[in-house]
This record gives structure tokens, C-alpha cells and sequence, in this order.
């Protein structure tokens, strides 16, 4: 079986004054060191007309209803709901109940990869179809705008009460490890990623757990720069996305994570999204030149 060291070895090789506040915490960033690849960890996209674009009809209804019994529209098997059980630190029983969706030919495949989404804020509670009303990542997929997605997807829920994806570690790492024993799932070849609270989840849970997963990808995310969370993620392939228009997430935060992460030698890099407000970025997901799917698949080989 592949080990996560010998794949990361391989890997090293958002109103106007808030606005320009934005703008002006990034010029210093705009000189950042080319990688050993010859790529700036910073990215700036080429204008938000242009990087938002999309192929497909972005006006393309979205059944949010019904994501439990419906077949999956790329050909994925239905969604289908379930629960694992874990103990917090304090010796209780919990639940998290997520949603799953199995791709095409699951049956019959072996290790095959799985995409993590941590959803935002407003998708916390017992309704497991809010997890495809309030965030893009999640419409996208259960609509088809994302194409055939050769990968599980599970999308867990926290609780209404939860404050944020840290204190979830635990739960978290019980459900990819009964996942991986119930499912032909590569345990090497597990991609994270999230937007809003669930990006500063995403950032959260991989710097808890790196080992557990080859890439993550948090959308509009936030995390504190320290030794700690520099060294855990020195070795995990990262592909942060912000707005530089987002007054909600400061976007400055990712920007000088993935500096500090990029100058310490780690693979990773952001892109700025030049007028996408926090409610935007998400958009990102189905630009095609971008391909972030694609891009977290190819890290899961």
C-alpha cells in the first residue's frame, strides 16, 4: 500500500475602504519567491469576470431536496445518508451524520479516492438537505455542473450547537476510518477541502491530522501562522482560494499562511480572486481552468 510520506516526498519538488484594505495587505505579497517548480505561491486570478466563468449553466436548477434518494445526475450511485459514533474528550458519545455519494462503477472498483467537504456556518443543524442548499461545492455535485467525479464524496454535519470544525477532529477521524474498513477507499488518497467556516475548518483539521489526507483545499478559510501549523503542514499539498473583496474572512489571513507555509518549503499556493466577495469564491470550484477537482484527484494518485 502507498504511504502518505513516500506520496509527499514526491510532492515537495471582498464597499470601498475594506476594499483597498485588502488590496493594500496584498502588494507586499505580491513579490513572493518562485517555489523550486518556478511558481509564486501567490496567484492572482485574471479578473473576476474571467476566473469566474464557468462552462456549464450556472442558472441550472438545483433540486436541495431531495439528496438522500436521488440518484447522483453524473451517474453516481444515490446519495445515502449515515452516522458514525464517537467518544469526545470528555468520555461522551457523540453522532455525526453525514451525507455520501458514491461515484459510477463503485461496486466493482478498489482504492478508489475520497473528497472531504466541510461545509460553512449555515449548514449546521439535525437537516441533513442543508448541507446542498447553502453551499456551492455540494449544489454543484448534486446538480452535475461538476461532471463525473471518479471519487466518494462524504459531506458530514455538525450540530446546530458545534462551534467550528477543530473541536471535530475526533469525529472526523472516526469517519474516515469507518469509511475506509465499510468501502473500497484508498486510505492514502483522502482530499479535504471547505468553504467559509468549513475552510477554516479545512486548514484546522488538516494541520490536526495531516497524515490523514494528500491535499487540502480550503476556500475562504482562515488560520494563524505558527510553528506548529507550519511544520504540520510543511508536507501536505495546499491550494487555498480567497477574495480579495471578502469582508467576512479577511482573505490576508490564507495569503500570508501559504507565504509563510511556501518560504518554509511546503507545496502550497494561493489564488486571489480579484472582486469575488466571500460569497463568490465558492464559484471557484467550477472554473475549468482551475480544475480544483481534478487537481485534488491527481494529488490522490
Amino acid at each position: 500500500m502507498k504511504s502518505n510520506a513516500n506520496k509527499n516526498m514526491k510532492r515537495f519538488p471582498r464597499r470601498a475602504a475594506a476594499l483597498l484594505s485588502a488590496l493594500l495587505s496584498l502588494l507586499p505579497l505580491a513579490a513572493a519567491e518562485p517555489s523550486a517548480t518556478g511558481e509564486s505561491a501567490i496567484h492572482a486570478a485574471r479578473s473576476a469576470e474571467s476566473s469566474l466563468s464557468v462552462e456549464a449553466d450556472p442558472a441550472a436548477p438545483v433540486d436541495s431536496t431531495a439528496p438522500a434518494d436521488s440518484a447522483s445526475p453524473d451517474g453516481g450511485a444515490p446519495w445515502s445518508e449515515g452516522a458514525v459514533t464517537w467518544t469526545n474528550p470528555n468520555g461522551v458519545p457523540e453522532t455525526l451524520r453525514y451525507l455520501l455519494r458514491a461515484p459510477a462503477g463503485a461496486a466493482e472498483a478498489e482504492d478508489l479516492p475520497l473528497i472531504v467537504y466541510l461545509h460553512g456556518g449555515s449548514a449546521k443543524g439535525d437537516d441533513l438537505s442543508l448541507l446542498t442548499e447553502g453551499d456551492g461545492f455540494p449544489q454543484y455535485l448534486a446538480d452535475g455542473r461538476l461532471g463525473d467525479v471518479p471519487a466518494y464524496v462524504v459531506m458530514p454535519q455538525l450540530s446546530q450547537q458545534a462551534r467550528g470544525w477543530a473541536e471535530a477532529a475526533g469525529a472526523l477521524s472516526a469517519l474516515l476510518d469507518q469509511l475506509c474498513a465499510e468501502l473500497a477507499i484508498d486510505p492514502n488518497a483522502i482530499c479535504l477541502t471547505g468553504h467559509s467556516m468549513g475552510g477554516t475548518g479545512c486548514w484546522a483539521v488538516a494541520a490536526a491530522m495531516p497524515e490523514r489526507f494528500c491535499c487540502a483545499v480550503p476556500l475562504s478559510g482562515s488560520i494563524r501562522i505558527s510553528p506548529e501549523n507550519i511544520a504540520a503542514l510543511s508536507s501536505l499539498p495546499v491550494w487555498a482560494f480567497v477574495g480579495d473583496a471578502d469582508d467576512i474572512v479577511d482573505p490576508s489571513a490564507s495569503i500570508r499562511f501559504v507565504e509563510a507555509l511556501h518560504a518554509a518549503g511546503g507545496d502550497a499556493r494561493v489564488t486571489v480572486i480579484p472582486g469575488a466577495d466571500h460569497f463568490a469564491v465558492p464559484q471557484a470550484y467550477l472554473n475549468a481552468e482551475w480544475d480544483i477537482v481534478g487537481w485534488m484527484l491527481a494529488q490522490a494518485q
